[in-house]
């Protein structure tokens, strides 16, 4: 009897050791974090071809978007390791 309550005992603390280890804060990341890190690269007009003032706000525009797509991806990094995700070297910390 006791051999058999010492295995259950076991039994019970190593299923409350793995569930410990699949729980999660329950949260999800800023949902503005998503779709930035999922925004379509703007796409080139064919003015870019010929007019340096279109060239020029095509490639603003792809500055700004990679801009953004980091920032999104340094908050989510960031994110994931409030989390405890481990071995993370979340840039802006």
């Amino acid at each position: 009897m006791k051999r058999r309550f010492l295995c259950m005992s076991a039994q019970l603390v190593m299923i409350d050791y793995t569930l410990a280890a699949c729980a999660t804060s329950g949260a999800y990341p800023p949902a503005k974090d998503l779709a930035a890190v999922t925004e379509l690269k703007p796409k080139p007009l064919a003015a870019i071809l010929t007019d340096p003032a279109a060239d020029a706000r095509y490639n603003s525009a792809v500055e700004a978007w990679g801009d953004r797509l980091y920032a999104a991806g340094a908050r989510l990094c960031r994110f994931a390791e409030r989390t405890g995700m481990k071995g993370l070297d979340c840039p802006g910390k």
